[in-house]
């Protein structure tokens, strides 16, 4: 996750609910920002989750950054990518990012999979020397 304060992480439902456990998402996110975190009082959390939420870090002096996220996520909702990929273009930061079509949290398909292991390689290649 990117937007921490995204309200899809914090209520039940069937993605999140069923790969780590809402109440669970909403404990570790809890203690990772200093605050509880409760679906009935989200507000009161807002700030602490804007504060930490990854997608307010970026500044002209981020690291290239790369990444990829499917299409069809039910866990990571797709518009944390596209806010990412968009404020990291805003900051004139290096950066790439894939998007999967045909994948949801884990790149099941083996062309996603086949495209991120490239994908993977080539950056490594490039920046690890």
């Amino acid at each position: 996750p990117t937007d921490l304060e995204n309200e899809f992480y914090y209520f039940e439902n069937e993605n999140v609910s069923r790969v780590v456990g809402t109440e669970y998402f909403c404990d570790v996110i809890g203690k990772g920002v200093k605050h509880t975190i409760s679906p009935e009082d989200l507000d009161f959390a807002r700030p602490a989750l804007k504060k930490y939420s990854p997608v307010r870090f970026v500044d002209k002096n981020v690291v290239p950054t790369y990444f990829g996220h499917g299409e069809q996520d039910g866990v990571v909702p797709y518009q944390n990518a596209l806010d990412l990929d968009a404020v990291l273009t805003e900051h004139g930061v290096l950066h790439e990012f894939i998007s999967f079509p045909n994948s949801g949290h884990g790149c099941e398909d083996k062309v996603s999979m086949k495209k991120i292991m490239e994908f993977f390689f080539d950056c490594a290649e490039k920046y690890l020397k």
